[in-house]
């Protein structure tokens, strides 16, 4: 009997399994980025030479946001030093047509957490990614960058958040400004 169900169960995936992938093999069926969408993010790309001042510590390195995985992404990568510390911080945004939404995961030099997807809005002209999830004691938590372009060359991100002990406001805990190299 178990033989009879794996059989079968092996059979149904390789009969449905050309379905999900035929739009990836199929030339007139092609899918194509949401270009549109990530133009929004135009202004934004480049690299940057940046200082931060995060948490009381001061950090220096770079910020690189570039198009990435054929235009369906722009990622968006922070390598920053202070002493002691070496951080390498990467971010993943694209636009799901399905959610009606930007969609962004993160990945850091930290243990992985639950709360890694956020979302992306505009406002204005401010790129705001933000993540939400609860504190330790079930409250909301949030943590949220603003960025925004002071002149064509100066990026500046401002962090926010309440996820530290004792915050039940959402508090800024760190600027960053970029000078643009490319």
């Amino acid at each position: 009997m178990t033989t009879l169900l794996r059989t079968t169960g092996i059979l149904i995936m390789l009969a449905t399994l050309p379905a999900f992938c035929f739009a990836q093999t199929d030339p007139k069926n092609v899918p194509q980025p949401p270009e549109a969408e990530l133009n929004r993010f135009e202004p934004f790309l480049g690299k940057y030479a940046v200082t931060s001042e995060y948490a009381g510590l001061k950090f220096t390195g770079t910020i690189e946001i570039k198009s990435a995985v054929k235009g369906w992404y722009i990622e968006w990568t922070n390598l920053v030093k202070t002493e002691g510390i070496d951080r390498e911080l990467r971010m993943l945004m694209t636009w799901d047509k399905n959610a009606n939404k930007y969609r962004i995961w993160r990945f850091e030099t930290v243990d992985p957490s639950a709360q890694n997807e956020g979302e992306v809005r505009f406002e204005g002209d401010e790129l705001i990614m933000e993540w939400k999830g609860t504190k330790p004691d079930g409250s909301p938590a949030i943590f949220r960058n603003r960025c925004a372009m002071k002149s064509k060359d100066e990026l500046q991100m401002i962090t926010e958040s309440n996820r530290r002990p004792g915050n039940a406001n959402v508090v800024r805990i760190g600027v960053t400004t970029g000078k643009r190299l490319l």
